[in-house]
């Protein structure tokens, strides 16, 4: 899977049998972006905008620009260690437990039957098991699925996998303005504004400053009352991360039981003074 720019690429099955089927759909994208090209076994032959063709050996990475719909600059090569490796690239040092095995071979079979894979993988998201719908997931943040993610972020899904979707896009919204403005977008077609602008900003991450004020903190327990999962849980997984507590308080348990948190989240909050975190001085 390339992700390519502002627009998207997801190009599966031809990189094996067809490595120049890879390269021109990658090619063919309508906008400015940045190529990377890793080489993790074997060699691989690259030609760059009919420049000679050359051979990268394994633990090279081939890097260049591509703007002003196909120009070509900045290419070179450098050494690629493992660390500078995504890990999603590399096999793993074990063989998987046969539960992972089994989810893999789910996965990759959805993949393989052709068409959009994000049409492929969005059943899986809500499978029985979190182990599968982290996998999905995974597919859809690579892919740069703000739509398909938004819709999964406002459906009831295990906390787990809300929380990866809360994270991939917040790392989709830190990549470029342009994604930060797609994600903005999408959720006031679905949110009155006022509340699209509050959600959005919870997905973009709370900084020390935001968390120090006293708006954050009532907002955030105001949030734990929603009637939406999704949202519950987007306030719950700032307020863990900003406190390092959870008060006991689990968006999917019953209503009264979720009451009972959010109280003793004010009690908490009335002997912080009101704030999550102190100023800094």
């Amino acid at each position: 899977v390339f992700q390519v720019g502002a627009e998207e690429s997801a190009v599966t099955g031809v990189a094996a049998a067809e490595p120049s089927a890879l390269l021109s759909a990658l090619l063919s994208a309508k906008c400015d972006y940045d190529v990377q090209v890793t080489v993790l076994q074997g060699t691989a032959m690259l030609q760059v905008a009919g420049g000679e063709l050359q051979m990268l050996p394994a633990g090279v990475q081939a890097e260049w620009q591509v703007v002003d719909g196909g120009e070509t600059s900045g290419f070179r090569q450098i050494p690629s260690t493992p660390a500078t490796i995504p890990v999603w690239m590399l096999a793993p040092e074990t063989e998987p437990v046969p539960e992972a095995a089994s989810v893999r071979t789910q996965l990759t079979k959805s993949l393989e039957a052709g068409g959009d894979p994000r049409e492929a993988i969005l059943p899986l998201v809500a499978d029985r098991n979190p182990e599968v719908g982290l996998l999905a997931t995974e597919v859809l943040v690579l892919t740069r699925s703000v739509d398909s993610l938004l819709n999964l972020f406002f459906e009831d899904l295990d906390e787990v996998v809300q929380r990866r979707i809360i994270d991939g896009l917040q790392a989709i919204a830190g990549s470029s303005e342009t994604a930060r403005e797609l994600i903005r977008e999408s959720l006031s077609t679905r949110l009155p504004m006022a509340e699209a602008i509050n959600i959005n900003s919870l997905l973009n991450g709370v900084n020390a400053v935001r968390a120090a004020e006293p708006e954050t903190a009532q907002q955030l327990l105001a949030y734990l009352g929603d009637e939406r999962l999704g949202v519950r849980t987007l306030a719950i997984y700032r307020l863990e991360q900003i406190t390092g507590d959870r008060q006991n308080f689990y968006p999917a348990a019953d209503a009264s039981r979720r009451r009972d948190a959010i109280r003793r989240w004010q009690k908490w909050l009335d002997r912080q003074g009101g704030v999550l975190v102190k100023p800094v001085e």
